[in-house]
């Protein structure tokens, strides 16, 4: 099996985050509009948060402030159980998903809040109680910083997607001067856990 983007050449018997045969990929593959190309990095990323919410008995409040990966909302609306009353906080409402009635239907069920600003999902979902799940891109440096200080005294991940390998020192730098350990990712990504 061969992966291949700008940034990335992989040759492998088979590669995890695109093998349909796996619960995550295929339902990826599902949700997620042919316009919408997602590399290697976003499908791992993808992988990732599915596995932590997955694992994550409590109530989670999940926010995608990056529209190239809404198709994690009806994901993790398959995979969740309802007792956990967990909120979706996405911004825009002209969600970027393969219109079908499965996705519209796990959608509608997870009764997502939509947002105008990146500042606006943060302001809410840290109001809220519960483990804290945020997918930002790289290049929205303010709010990623400003979540970055929020998250400093709560539970949760932030998961940086980074699909254009952009240096990501600034960010590893910010986190260190506030005592926060960056799991840096061999594509460039990050993720920041708080447990």
């Amino acid at each position: 099996m061969k992966y291949k983007d700008k940034n990335l050449s992989i040759e492998a018997q088979r590669i995890s985050f695109f093998d349909t045969d796996r619960p995550v990929p295929a339902l990826t593959m599902l949700f997620n509009p042919t316009t919408n190309q997602l590399r290697a990095q976003s499908a791992s990323l993808i992988n990732r948060v599915a596995g932590i919410s997955h694992e994550i008995e409590e109530k989670i409040n999940l926010g995608i402030l990056d529209e190239t990966l809404h198709c994690i909302l009806p994901i993790l609306a398959y995979f969740r159980k309802k007792k956990y009353q967990d909120t979706n906080h996405i911004l825009f409402n002209k969600l970027v998903i393969k219109e079908t009635e499965f996705a519209r239907d796990l959608i509608m069920d997870s009764t997502p809040n939509f947002y105008k600003t990146q500042v606006d999902i943060l302001d809410s979902i840290f109001s809220e109680e519960g483990f804290i799940l945020l997918v930002i891109n790289i290049k929205d440096e303010e709010p990623l910083m400003t979540a970055i200080d929020r998250m400093k005294h709560r539970r949760g991940m932030i998961s940086i997607h980074n699909p254009e390998f952009k240096d990501n020192v600034k960010i590893l730098k910010y986190c260190l001067d506030r005592k926060l350990y960056l799991i840096e990712h061999t594509d460039n990504s990050a993720d920041l856990l708080r447990i």
